[in-house]
C-alpha cells in the first residue's frame, strides 16, 4: 500500500508540473501578443511623422497593419485551442495536485513514523 501511495505521489507531482507548464505558456503567448501590438501602435505613431507622399509611409502603415493583424489572428487563434477558462483549471488542477501531494506525503510520514514507533 505504500509502494501505491508513492506511486500516486509521483504521478501527482507530474500532473502539477503539467498544468504548471500549460498556464505559464498561455502566459507566455499573451505577453508575445501584446508586445506585438504595443509594437504596431509605435509604428503606427511613428508614422505620423513621416510625409504621406513617400514609400516610408506606406511602408510602415504595412507593416503596423500586418504586426496588428498578426497579433489579432495570433489571439484568436490562442483563444480557439486554449480559453481562458482552461487556463483558470489549469491553474486550478496545479494547485489540486499540489495539494494531494502534499497531503499523500504527510499520509507516509505518518505511516512510517507509526511502524519505527511500533517496531521499537
Amino acid at each position: 500500500m505504500v509502494a501505491q501511495l508513492r506511486n500516486i505521489t509521483f504521478a501527482a507531482e507530474d500532473h502539477s508540473e503539467i498544468h504548471s507548464i500549460i498556464g505559464v505558456q498561455r502566459d507566455n503567448w499573451n505577453k508575445l501578443c501584446h508586445m506585438t501590438t504595443i509594437a504596431a501602435a509605435m509604428l503606427a505613431a511613428m508614422n505620423n511623422g513621416v510625409e504621406t507622399s513617400t514609400s516610408a509611409y506606406f511602408g510602415m502603415s504595412m507593416a503596423a497593419f500586418i504586426l496588428n493583424g498578426g497579433a489579432a489572428g495570433f489571439m484568436y487563434l490562442a483563444s480557439k485551442f486554449q480559453p481562458s477558462q482552461l487556463a483558470e483549471e489549469q491553474c486550478t488542477a496545479s494547485r489540486f495536485y499540489k495539494i494531494l501531494a502534499r497531503d499523500i506525503k504527510t499520509t507516509l510520514l505518518i505511516l512510517s513514523s507509526r511502524i519505527f514507533y511500533l517496531s521499537t
